[in-house]
């Protein structure tokens, strides 16, 4: 035979021609990296290649760090819904910015239906919009899990001081994790996430 057949398939969903035809015409490879035959050793050597590229941009020092998902809404789940299964849900509470997205809005909604609390944390119109630190204090305490702050807000066009927030939350709560959205980020300025101190990041470029 001159040509290799491999029958392999671990998704529920096919990936549109388009992409796979790109991604064909790019590497010369289309495999599952996880398989064990020649052309998945030659993805899984492509998709280390592109995970040390990427967390090299993002300023991670450890690759490792970078894990790869279908999409935002899959990262935004296992974030949120991942760090909210860790804690009691009797006394801890979870954050988030009014302004957030959709896509952690709805894993914040869904938990809630199994007893956790969520408060949302105001934005203000000072000297420009971003979240309102003050109402952030005084609603961090020792029972704060963790709190979703997106970095950057494109539909309302501005962007937190991370720093700042960062701060906020390690001084007056801090056994408290930070989600940040960082979608919005990214051809916005640089991004250094070794610096930026926050526990979990979400992209969608």
């Amino acid at each position: 035979m001159g040509k290799e057949i491999h029958l392999d398939c671990i998704s529920s969903r096919s990936m549109r021609d388009s992409a796979k035809d790109e991604l064909i015409a790019k590497y010369e490879v289309f495999s599952n990296p996880l398989a064990n035959y020649r052309t998945s050793y030659e993805a899984a050597e492509i998709l280390e290649k592109s995970r040390n590229n990427i967390a090299n941009s993002l300023g991670l020092i450890d690759p490792e760090e970078l894990h790869f998902t279908s999409g935002p809404e899959e990262s935004s789940n296992w974030a949120i819904k991942g760090a909210a299964w860790k804690m009691k849900k009797d006394d801890h509470e979870i954050l988030y910015s009014v302004a957030e997205s959709i896509k952690i809005k709805n894993p914040i909604r869904w938990i809630s239906k199994y007893g956790y609390k969520s408060n949302p944390i105001k934005i203000r119109n000072k000297q420009g919009i971003n979240l309102d630190i003050e109402d952030l204090k005084s609603n961090l305490d020792k029972k704060t899990a963790f709190i979703c702050i997106e970095h950057v807000n494109s539909e309302l066009g501005f962007v937190n001081q991370m720093d700042e927030i960062v701060s906020t939350v390690r001084k007056y709560s801090p056994q408290a994790k930070i989600i940040c959205d960082l979608s919005a980020q990214i051809g916005r300025g640089k991004l250094d996430l070794e610096n930026l101190d926050i526990d979990l990041g979400i992209i969608d470029s």
